[in-house]
């Protein structure tokens, strides 16, 4: 023990998972908040910042860029399911707008039909749009930030780190 350690004692089972269960709820919100930049920043590189995608290029000049599939993307609060917690990271489509503009593509509509596109978006984008008009593969770009997360421990090491700071021992 040295000094300056933080020793905090229960003098019952349910106060230490209580207190377990805040340190929890309050970490899970914090690295899912992480994930969820970090899904922003894939998005910008991968999909707004390849050629013909960024807002400066020449080529894009028929649409307007919104970013709002950017500021659409978010952290649900935590659920606890038995001894299971989760956040959830995600697409609310119901953020962004659908809208036409004079001589451009009308935004988050189909250019064909006018219909509203905002739910498929995020799917065209990972997984490929089959357009005739506009065809692209997909970008993998959540699958690809779930394989790294995983890979590399991030939510184990997020919370070993969290739980030392509180003065717990972990063994990983």
């Amino acid at each position: 023990m040295n000094e300056g350690d933080i020793i905090k004692t229960f003098s019952n089972w349910k106060d230490l998972e209580k207190y377990l269960t805040s340190i929890i709820n309050a970490e899970i919100q914090k690295v899912g908040e992480e994930v969820r930049k970090a899904l922003k920043q894939e998005l910008k590189a991968k999909f707004y910042g390849r050629v013909g995608y960024h807002q400066n290029q020449e080529s894009t000049g028929w649409y307007d860029r919104t970013f709002q599939l950017l500021e659409c993307i978010t952290l649900s609060p935590t659920n606890i399911n038995g001894n299971e917690y989760s956040v959830r990271i995600f697409y609310d489509s119901d953020k962004m707008t659908t809208f036409s503009t004079e001589g451009k593509w009308s935004t988050h509509e189909s250019i064909i039909d006018g219909r509203d596109f905002r739910k498929a978006l995020p799917e065209v984008i990972e997984y490929g749009n089959p357009s005739p008009i506009y065809e692209w593969k997909g970008f993998d770009i959540v699958g690809d930030l779930a394989d790294r997360l995983i890979d590399d421990k991030v939510v184990l090491q997020w919370f070993v780190k969290a739980l030392e700071k509180k003065g717990f021992k972990c063994i990983v």
